[in-house]
């Protein structure tokens, strides 16, 4: 009999592999297109089709606002712990996002390597699963991973205190009943006491992101619109004339510059011979749905107007403060949620690497400021809290500056105000750090070689002028008495 828990973690994979599926279409502009107009199908077979893809613009907009910049631990090398982020886990954050703003979730699974070195890894939320605790939403009860392997789909469950390893004969296995223990090692033992799967997540109670019905509602109007308008642009890039009166039955007449049309008159109680032109459809009656479809979707999903239409010319910085006002209170969400299943697959990470133990570390993920940086407000910003009272210190810490960032700032004011202000580097007072003064010594001795060297390059040009041609001879003239001592 199968496993229970094998059938519902295989069951949930199945369930929600569809809707994944048609989001990252979506977010690749692959879009399904309704169609009302017949004509569209003379287009269609000829394989054109015509999409504006702003779904990926609303997931980028979120994705270049979630940056981590540092990490912070009172209790372990902070030195080792970026190490760590740097060399082994940094290279998926941007993987990791992406996959939960389009789908509303993503999977890392980290694990030792064989060189027990620990190892991370972003995995596609189609080929992973997690089941909570009904009792305690937030506490996994396991999780599971499949994948397939020389034409054989595996799957692994993921517990507390092991790892057990299944195998399906069939490549597309039909049901969880299709799959059966490995033979040479079913069960692999976890001696880290906890499930090595993270699960990143917008939100607990659905698998949603970015892209919500309402947003692929108006993403799939706004592509019925551009194809209808591609369509009459067939029938309206060209006037169409028409001619009424007594003609022969299809016949031509040349119609271009430097000719003349003549055309036979109107027999007696006919109609008058009448030419003229169909009247075009105007772009505007596609264009301004369009543009309200845009600012539908701006709203719906809190992005700033401008990340979808550059016109206008570009927002002075606090306008763009005020348009990115809830976009950023969104990312503000997204840091809160996402941050703290960051900060458990590092303190899992700092466990496997050895610079923390397994007492439970307290780890800070500092994401970096996500407010649009414009050098000038901000130097601005910064001098007005100065003048305050809130020191610069305390400034660089709240947008995001580590403490060595902050002391290394200090250590240079201090040296540049001790060279500046000491001429001589021996009367540097005792109250100045031994650090700062030999730092300062030796940027003393930088400014003093380079005079020097000024110096010196001045005396080396004054002696490649050519000497008088007595000069010598009257050198000598003054010695020509005198003894010389031996």
């Amino acid at each position: 009999m199968i496993d229970s828990d094998l059938k519902r973690c295989y069951d949930g994979l199945i369930a929600k592999m569809q809707a994944h599926d048609m989001r990252m279409q979506y977010y690749r502009g692959d879009h399904p297109i309704a169609f009302i107009n017949p004509k569209f199908t003379d287009i269609i077979k000829r394989g054109v089709v015509f999409r504006k893809n702003w779904c990926q613009t609303i997931i980028d907009a979120a994705l270049n606002k979630l940056v981590i910049q540092s990490w912070n631990a009172p209790d372990i090398d902070n030195d080792a712990l970026a190490y760590l982020w740097k060399r082994h886990v940094r290279r998926i954050a941007n993987d990791v996002h992406l996959g939960a703003l389009i789908t509303g979730e993503s999977f890392v699974v980290a694990w030792p390597g064989t060189d027990g070195a620990p190892r991370a890894y972003y995995h596609d939320p189609r080929t992973v699963h997690a089941v909570y605790d009904e009792n305690e939403p937030e506490t996994m009860r396991f999780a599971c991973k499949i994948w397939t392997v020389e034409k054989r789909r595996r799957l692994n469950l993921y517990y507390p205190d092991r790892i057990e390893h299944y195998v399906a004969n069939d490549e597309n296995p039909i049901s969880a009943q299709s799959f059966r223990p490995v033979s040479d090692s079913p069960v692999e033992p976890n001696q880290f006491g906890q499930i090595p799967v993270f699960h990143f997540r917008l939100r607990s109670d659905t698998n949603t992101g970015e892209l919500t019905t309402g947003v692929l509602s108006l993403q799939d109007a706004l592509n019925k619109i551009l194809n209808d308008m591609m369509v009459a642009s067939e029938y309206t890039s060209f006037p169409q004339r028409y001619a009424i009166g007594n003609f022969e039955k299809n016949q031509k007449w040349p119609i271009g510059p430097g000719t003349i049309l003549e055309l036979p008159g109107s027999a007696a109680g006919d109609q008058p011979v009448t030419v003229g032109s169909f009247s075009s459809s105007s772009p505007d009656n596609y264009l301004r749905p369009m543009e309200d479809l845009r600012d539908a979707m701006a709203v719906l999903s809190a992005t700033p107007h401008y990340y979808f239409a550059g016109q206008g010319g570009t927002p002075s910085g606090e306008a763009i403060r005020a348009l990115e006002s809830p976009l950023l209170s969104k990312i503000a969400r997204y840091q809160s949620i996402l941050g703290g299943t960051w900060e458990s697959l590092m303190a899992f990470m700092a466990r496997i690497s050895g610079i923390a133990d397994g007492n439970g570390t307290d780890i800070e993920c500092v994401w970096a400021d996500a407010h649009t940086q414009l050098p000038q407000a901000l130097a601005q910003t910064r001098l007005t809290n100065k003048n305050a009272g809130i020191p610069i210190t305390t400034q660089l810490r709240d947008e995001g500056w580590t403490e060595g960032q902050i002391a290394q700032m200090l250590n240079d004011i201090n040296v540049e105000a001790t060279v500046t202000s000491i001429p001589n580097t021996g009367a540097i007072p005792a109250t100045v750090s031994p650090a700062v003064a030999m730092e300062a010594r030796m940027k003393a001795k930088d400014m003093i070689a380079g005079k020097v060297a000024g110096g010196i390059a001045d005396a080396l040009e004054s002696a490649r002028k050519p000497v008088p041609e007595n000069a010598v001879a009257q050198i000598m003239g003054k010695f020509a008495d005198k003894r010389v001592r031996t």
